[in-house]
């Protein structure tokens, strides 16, 4: 298996905080926000690791060679979206593995769940596991539409009337047809390739389960989570 980070977000809601660094290398408790996304795919035992950058990308790169000389750090080319950031590391895939993907920008506490997501995917007959948390705000966030069979119907983006409170992590495993699916996708009204467009086609045609996650999560894209993640993983130092 290998893993694949998306890393090539700005964060422009972070402010002056990523004026000369991306978020993904913001600091957490005195470690880059990545090393934790890191962290998390090597104790699931996934040790073959591509990092896609896009937004000042040579100090992730710089950063990567210096303390994770085995990473992979490529660029995500002209387009954007997560859908091209996965994309953009097909060439490197060679042998058609399956693929742990997460978002650099998440924090999970504690980060069991890669680990948990990895063996129910290897255990189940599917094509896509997603970890999915319980969020009291779903019209804010991505949520998951669940069939009757308990599989995934569809990934909604803020919606008004949202089916479920499941929340979406950004922590997924998937096989490597999900490249199929990345192929239809079509830019959205800011002209971004999303990957839950290509996940909710794969709804469509094959099974995609989840994994429920019941710890801490921060989406460290606003100064909020940021500090709340900080505070956080503090207390876990103290």
């Amino acid at each position: 298996m290998i893993g694949v980070i998306l890393a090539a977000g700005r964060g422009k809601r972070l402010g002056s905080l990523t004026l000369n660094q991306p978020k993904s290398v913001i600091p957490i408790c005195g470690k880059p926000a990545i090393t934790y996304v890191i962290d998390g795919m090597h104790k699931a035992g996934v040790e073959d690791i591509i990092v896609v950058c896009k937004y000042l990308g040579n100090i992730l790169q710089d950063y990567l060679a210096k303390e994770y000389p085995c990473i992979k750090c490529i660029y995500q080319g002209d387009n954007y979206g997560t859908a091209s950031a996965l994309m953009a590391a097909r060439p490197h895939i060679v042998n058609r593995e399956d693929l742990m993907v997460a978002f650099g920008d998440i924090i999970v506490v504690p980060d069991d769940i890669y680990s948990e997501v990895r063996i129910q995917f290897m255990a189940r007959r599917c094509s896509a596991v997603l970890a999915v948390n319980w969020t009291d705000t779903p019209e804010s966030n991505g949520v998951i539409e669940i069939k009757p069979t308990g599989e995934v119907a569809k990934i909604h983006e803020k919606v008004t009337n949202p089916p479920s409170n499941l929340n979406n992590t950004g922590i997924f495993c998937f096989k490597y047809n999900i490249f199929q699916f990345l192929r239809y996708v079509v830019p959205d009204n800011r002209g971004e390739f999303n990957l839950v467009d290509a996940i909710n086609t794969a709804c469509n045609y094959t099974s995609v389960q989840t994994v429920e996650y019941k710890g801490e999560l921060f989406d460290i894209g606003s100064p909020e989570k940021l500090a709340e993640a900080n505070d956080c993983l503090g207390v876990m130092d103290d």
